[in-house]
């Protein structure tokens, strides 16, 4: 039932996570250090999770 919630908190660790965690490494995860290539993607799919919302199949869509 928090599906927009969840994704967005999701959202907020991975652009953090590129910013702060894998700062300086560039784009691919094979650098060394390890780059935020796993991030930033992570982070465009719950971005686009979110703005797809939870969908027929779920307990959102049965209960609202």
């Amino acid at each position: 039932l928090f599906h927009r919630v969840g994704c967005g908190l999701v959202f907020t660790t991975m652009i953090v996570a590129a910013a702060i965690g894998h700062k300086g490494g560039g784009y691919l995860i094979t650098n060394n250090p390890p780059g935020n290539e796993y991030t930033v993607n992570l982070g465009a799919v719950t971005l686009a999770m979110f703005l797809m919302g939870p969908g027929r199949y779920s307990l959102y869509f049965l209960f609202f």
